[in-house]
């Protein structure tokens, strides 16, 4: 913004009128001297605050909401006000962080202001909503589509009295605890994401959307579990699935892994990335259930009965099965048609065995630490164990080595065209996709990015897979 300057002559001068470089120039005779100025239509002054984000941006008619605010130009000892009212316990971060609690305010849309000590302001247009109720979160945020799972909500401004759905379908056993949790069970529902709806007797509500996964009913709850690796952390929830058909009755777990959006593939300034890895792009995908180890020898007997070929690269119940081709688990009467499973797309393995970091490794960019979490050509001679080293921030171990795994994917020479919504890529040719390394591979190949592939009739002694079930 220009700003109009007066520089104030130390004695009284004729009025001059001068041109120069700097703009134009003049003079004015004001107060007891003669005041030079000019224009400087360059130089830009502000340091009015300026206003992006408020987070939460809705809260409880009630205040006492707590909020961060993002910006630009934030003073210590500025102000904020919610619709022409203070807010309380400010505190500034620093120039572009700060901090307070809303005060109350009528239901609606407000300006949120923040003030420096200078006087100087900006201002986000409707950027505060006061509404009742809010919900925040609902947890466990999922359960079986045949209903029952005991949940609570949290959030603002719940009556006694309030009605809650699942997906369109009335919860039973609602109980108010008070203005900020209910609990109540979920009724039944179909597999997949379904908005939540809490509605008082005054008929207000609010709708958290997707805030409630129904997976199938044959998956059994086991609880939430925290999991941080990577700079990453993250509350999932884990299933015990029952195989069909398998003799003796054999249990695999599985977790949720939530909904989400990631970059997949390499920058070209990874010195260990392939052409194929890229061009990175961005992959939105919806929740799935993913076998939180690799299939177990133990697993595929119970369920096929026999091996394709002698297990001679590492044997037990408990060691992940191998030389099993992409046919043997795919086709009819393979080991997912039998358990109603599937193979996880491409994208959804690099989603889930990144969780969240974008690091060269989940854990780290340094590949020194790779023993920690995988069985390779480093410290392996023959598959280990699953289970052993240090799992990701989604609960999955061995995403790294020990056998590589089959993916739902056809090959393709790079990404350009790869679908962006999590959805296998089929077509280009007859080979598949497998990823994570083995444990006869360096740890190039062991990076989330890395792809191979092979002919799917192909049985290799390194070569195994981890099932997946998509959420519909």
């Amino acid at each position: 913004m220009s700003k109009l300057r007066y520089r104030r002559l130390s004695v009284l001068l004729a009025a001059l009128v001068f041109s120069c470089g700097c703009g134009p120039l003049g003079t004015a005779i004001l107060g007891g001297g003669v005041w030079l100025y000019y224009e400087n239509s360059t130089e830009d002054e502000s340091t009015a605050p300026t206003v992006s984000s408020i987070t939460p941006d809705k809260g409880t008619t009630n205040g006492g909401t707590s909020v961060t605010i993002t910006g630009s130009r934030f003073q210590a000892g500025a102000t904020v006000t919610f619709g022409g009212n203070s807010a309380m316990s400010i505190t500034v971060v620093n120039a572009t962080t700060l901090t307070c609690d809303t005060p109350a305010g009528t239901e609606g849309a407000v300006d949120v202001v923040v003030t420096n000590p200078d006087d100087q302001y900006g201002t986000l247009p409707g950027g505060f909503t006061y509404k009742e109720p809010t919900i925040t979160g609902v947890s466990p945020s999922a359960g079986t589509a045949s209903g029952g799972t005991s949940v609570t909500i949290t959030g603002t401004g719940f009556q006694v009295g309030a009605t809650v759905t699942f997906g369109g379908n009335s919860a039973m056993s609602i109980t108010v605890v008070n203005a900020t949790t209910l609990t109540c069970d979920t009724p039944v529902g179909t597999e997949g994401a379904v908005d939540v709806v809490v509605t008082n007797p005054d008929t207000n509500h609010e709708t958290l959307a997707g805030g409630f996964i129904y997976v199938p009913s044959e998956f059994s709850y086991v609880g939430t579990f925290n999991y941080s690796c990577g700079g990453q952390n993250h509350d999932v929830e884990e299933y015990d699935y029952t195989l069909p058909n398998s003799t003796p009755s054999t249990v695999m777990r599985f977790v949720l892994i939530p909904d989400g959006a990631f970059t997949m593939g390499s920058p070209t300034s990874d010195p260990d990335s392939y052409d194929d890895e890229r061009p990175q792009h961005t992959v939105t995908l919806e929740p799935f259930l993913l076998a939180k180890y690799e299939c177990t020898q133990e697993q595929w007997l119970a369920v096929m009965g026999s091996f394709p070929q002698t297990q001679d690269s590492g044997q037990g119940d408990d060691y992940p099965v191998y030389y099993v081709s992409w046919d043997d688990i795919r086709l009819a009467g393979g080991f997912c048609e039998t358990t109603s499973l599937s193979l996880p797309s491409e994208s959804q393995w690099e989603y889930a065995c990144r969780a969240g970091t974008t690091t060269r490794y989940y854990f780290s960019d340094e590949s020194t630490d790779l023993g920690n979490y995988a069985w390779f050509s480093g410290n392996a001679s023959s598959t280990k164990i699953v289970g052993q080293k240090l799992e990701n921030a989604f609960g999955l171990y061995d995403m790294h080595g020990n056998v590589w795994e089959w993916c739902e994917d056809t090959w393709h020479n790079d990404y350009n065209g790869a679908p962006p919504d999590g959805s296998a890529w089929l077509g280009g040719s007859s080979t598949r996709v497998s990823r994570g390394g083995g444990w006869n591979y360096n740890a190039q190949n062991c990076r989330p990015a890395f792809r191979d592939r092979c002919a799917p009739s192909s049985r290799i002694n390194s070569l195994g897979f981890r099932p997946s079930r998509p959420l519909r």
